[in-house]
C-alpha cells in the first residue's frame, strides 16, 4: 500500500507541475505539487495516511505563502529604487543618435533603441548629425533631446 501511496504522490505532483506550466496565475498549483513531493517523501517512509495529507497540506499553505511574499516583493514593487517603465516612457533618459541635424526649435531625426523619431532640443542648441544626445521628455510624437551631461 505505501509504495502505491508513494507513487500517487509523485504523479499528483507532477500533475500539478504540468497544470501550473499550462496556466498563467499565482504561483498555485506549484504550492500544490510542493506539498504532494514532500507528502511522497513521508509515504516513502512509511508514515500513515493522516500524516502524509496533513503535512503537505501545510507545505502547500506554507510555500503559498512564500511563493506570494517573493512575488509581491520582486514582480510588483512600487518601493524598488529602479522603475520599470513601459513604452514611450521607456525612451526618457535613453540615449539617442542625431540623424538630422537639428538646430534651435526645427525639427531633427534621431534614433534610439533602432527607431528613428522626430526631435527637438530643450535649449536651442545646434545638434550634428552623429552627435549623441539623451531624450528629456516626450509630447505627442516628438521627442525633446538635449546633450548629455557626464
Amino acid at each position: 500500500m505505501f509504495e502505491y501511496m508513494f507513487l500517487f504522490w509523485i504523479l499528483t505532483g507532477l500533475a500539478f507541475g504540468f497544470l501550473e506550466l499550462s496556466s498563467p496565475g499565482f504561483f498555485f498549483f506549484l504550492s500544490c505539487s510542493f506539498g504532494c513531493f514532500v507528502a511522497a517523501s513521508l509515504a516513502w517512509y512509511q508514515y500513515t495516511l493522516v500524516t502524509q495529507m496533513v503535512v503537505a497540506f501545510f507545505v502547500m499553505i506554507f510555500s503559498l505563502y512564500i511563493l506570494y511574499a517573493l512575488v509581491k516583493k520582486y514582480a510588483f514593487s512600487q518601493h524598488s529604487s529602479e522603475k520599470h517603465t513601459t513604452n514611450i516612457d521607456a525612451l526618457i533618459g535613453r540615449e539617442a543618435l542625431v540623424l538630422q541635424k537639428i538646430i534651435g526649435k526645427e525639427y531633427g531625426l534621431v534614433k534610439v533603441r533602432g527607431e528613428i523619431w522626430s526631435a527637438e532640443t530643450d535649449d536651442d542648441a545646434a545638434l550634428e548629425i552623429n552627435e549623441s544626445v539623451v531624450v528629456v521628455r516626450i509630447y505627442g510624437n516628438k521627442l525633446m533631446v538635449r546633450r548629455p551631461t557626464y
